[in-house]
């Protein structure tokens, strides 16, 4: 009998101490405070009782800091826009941010501090910061040659196409091997792209395509007119277009591999949206990375898109 009750008192605490071991375990958050004390602070570059709004190079260096914040995103527009400004990573807290168009004009700032839980805090800051537009004469001589040069998509060398998302520059998706699209869409290789000075001192963007262009579908139907599936080589017939030389910087954060963050800090805009050079990517307006007589590379954003298209060209045989 007495086997019989240690059984079953053995029985008993075996059963309790599985029932504590069983409770639900508790996690905690702990406290969801937004950032606080979140602050834009702005250095106009060459600022000074002469020139108030900087020294025309439109660089303004920006920093923010906030109590409890894990993350910040930024954002610019005019103040006389009213639209909201497009939000891009700030890692470091901090960026040297071009603003391209020229003249004296107000911009708006827009910091976002992002705290546990995705909490966050939204601050804006004015500032007026003035821009001049002075082209390299070096740039515009190895583009066109003092006159026409016709240039053609590199084929020959790695990455002479790629992507990545724009609100992370860090971020390569896909670049292309050496001749990757000559068996798909050998047209992206044999298009030619001719940069000439007209005789009243302008420049123009001459395409010819005898074997189409090769563009993405949302690009060709929104900005072309022209259907087909997915990537491949539409039929298209470019007029020449005008184009215009700009400020251009991309305000990328420090410690990005040269490639992607360098910039002459010019930029060529193609007069009309069914304009472009080299992949139509729904933008008309390319950042010229690099330019020599042998080498040209540029940045595009697409706009439908979000992405940072990249491409490299040299000059046609």
């Amino acid at each position: 009998m007495k086997k019989n009750i240690k059984y079953i008192f053995a029985l008993l605490a075996a059963s309790a101490f599985f029932l504590l071991g069983c409770e639900e375990e508790k996690y905690e958050l702990g406290d969801l405070n937004a950032p606080t004390n979140l602050v834009i602070t702005t250095e106009i570059v060459g600022q000074n009782a002469a020139n108030p709004n900087g020294n025309g190079s439109g660089d303004v260096k920006i920093t923010l800091s906030a109590n409890n914040a894990i993350a910040y995103k930024i954002g610019y527009n005019k103040v006389e826009d009213n639209t909201s400004p497009t939000l891009t990573s700030l890692p470091s807290g901090s960026v040297t941010k071009r603003f391209e168009d020229p003249g004296v004009i107000a911009y708006r700032i827009t910091a976002v501090a992002y705290g546990a839980g995705g909490t966050s805090t939204v601050v804006t800051k004015d500032i007026t910061v003035r821009s001049d537009f002075n082209m390299d004469p070096t740039i515009v001589q190895n583009l066109t040659n003092g006159s026409s040069k016709a240039w053609v998509v590199d084929k020959s060398v790695p990455a002479h196409l790629r992507i990545g998302p724009w609100d992370d520059p860090s971020t390569i998706w896909w670049s292309a091997a050496i001749d990757e699209k000559v068996a798909c869409c050998n047209c992206f290789y044999t298009a030619t792209y001719t940069f000439t000075v007209t005789p009243s001192n302008t420049y123009n963007l001459a395409v010819s395509s005898p074997d189409g262009i090769f563009m993405n579908r949302n690009a060709a139907e929104n900005n072309l007119g022209v259907s087909g599936a997915g990537e491949a080589c539409h039929p298209w017939t470019q007029p020449t277009k005008d184009i215009a030389f700009g400020n251009s910087a991309s305000s990328f954060p420090a410690g990005l591999p040269s490639e992607i963050a360098s910039t002459t800090g010019y930029k060529i805009t193609v007069d009309g949206n069914d304009g472009f050079i080299g992949y139509g990517s729904c933008s008309n307006t390319y950042e010229i990375i690099e330019c020599t007589p042998t080498y040209l590379y540029l940045r595009s954003r697409g706009v439908n898109q979000g992405n940072f298209w990249y491409l490299k060209l040299k000059p046609a045989p």
